[in-house]
């Protein structure tokens, strides 16, 4: 990322380096005149120069090199999205992509299909889903306490000791920023590893937590060990409350949508074609479009794949789905 300063090259701030946002702008999968709700000019032409030196290393057209920077982002995120899923034990094919950020919703459909998951709900106002996220989050203090003990020494009256220090600490916190006692939310865990290991697990504070920690490393890694002592690494203590929150409503709109009157030249699948452009506040829940079409609004652009179809929801999500990439488990 070139960050928002100087930016990537089609931001016309100074910026010199091919970034994943001008391979996008290049191939028309972001739609100039509607960048940031048309308020921020986009110079598609600054990215030819740039891109063809791209294009002569590679020995590439300008648009299959386009392509090449769009397919390493990809590689990288499906990479990411690996780590959080098929190694912690869950088969992304068991849920749904949630896609956020300006550009979330260009590669959505790229990575479902990699990841052989058929279905991708994109939230209302994708690119502003953290700041809303931080408006919206619940009161939330972590407290943590480094122990290092053996299992032989740690009796469980001695870890509710050390609980409820932990707790006295919390609620005095509490107190002071405002926040009521009955609404405060008290949950205790225990990161804990095989004497040796490297890696903690995190388990539910409680008298069985030997035999939760044993359960978990079985579920998570395929085995446990029934002679190796157990540690307690870390007693943690998550105080929370519910707090209020703005007056917001995300419901799409129930009025009728107009089809798509304006349509977008992009490059798909080695060849330029034409695409519907729909302006997603003007969407009202239960309207439907098939692939390819781009789905705009200020704060991000998500693309709509062929083979894909996309509905709105009442609560304004967008729901796309592709019932031929699911693939059987095993």
């Amino acid at each position: 990322s070139a960050g928002a300063d100087p930016g990537p090259i089609c931001y016309g701030r100074g910026g010199t380096r091919l970034t994943v946002t001008d391979a996008q702008v290049w191939l028309g999968r972001i739609p100039p005149e509607h960048f940031l709700g048309g308020r921020m000019k986009i110079h598609r032409e600054k990215i030819r120069q740039p891109l063809r030196r791209l294009a002569r290393q590679l020995k590439l057209g300008l648009e299959a090199a386009a392509e090449g920077v769009l397919a390493v982002a990809n590689a990288n995120i499906v990479r990411a999205l690996r780590v959080l899923s098929l190694e912690r034990g869950y088969d992304p094919r068991d849920f749904l992509l949630l896609p956020f950020g300006g550009a979330g919703g260009l590669h959505a459909a790229d990575l479902a299909e990699e990841l052989g998951m058929g279905r991708i709900l994109l939230p209302p106002h994708p690119g502003l889903l953290s700041a809303l996220g931080m408006a919206f989050a619940d009161y939330r203090k972590d407290y943590v306490r480094t122990l290092l003990w053996p299992a032989s020494a740690a009796g469980f009256g001695r870890l509710q000791r050390q609980l409820a220090d932990l707790k006295r600490q919390a609620e005095r916190q509490a107190r002071d920023e405002g926040i009521a006692a009955a609404s405060q939310k008290i949950r205790a865990s225990l990161d804990l590893r095989y004497r040796g290991q490297s890696h903690e697990l995190s388990v539910p504070f409680g008298p069985r937590w030997k035999s939760a920690f044993e359960s978990e490393h079985l579920r998570r890694f395929g085995y446990r060990h029934r002679r190796r002592p157990l540690e307690v690494v870390n007693l943690r203590l998550e105080l929370s409350a519910r707090e209020a929150r703005p007056p917001v409503d995300f419901s799409a709109a129930s009025a009728a949508s107009r089809p798509a009157a304006e349509f977008n030249r992009l490059h798909w699948n080695g060849r330029w074609i034409e695409a519907p452009v729909h302006r997603r506040q003007g969407l009202a829940a239960g309207f439907s479009a098939a692939g390819p079409a781009l789905l705009v609004e200020p704060s991000a652009t998500a693309f709509l794949k062929p083979g894909w179809k996309m509905t709105v929801a009442a609560q304004g999500h967008l729901l796309f789905e592709n019932k031929t990439v699911r693939r059987p488990r095993g």
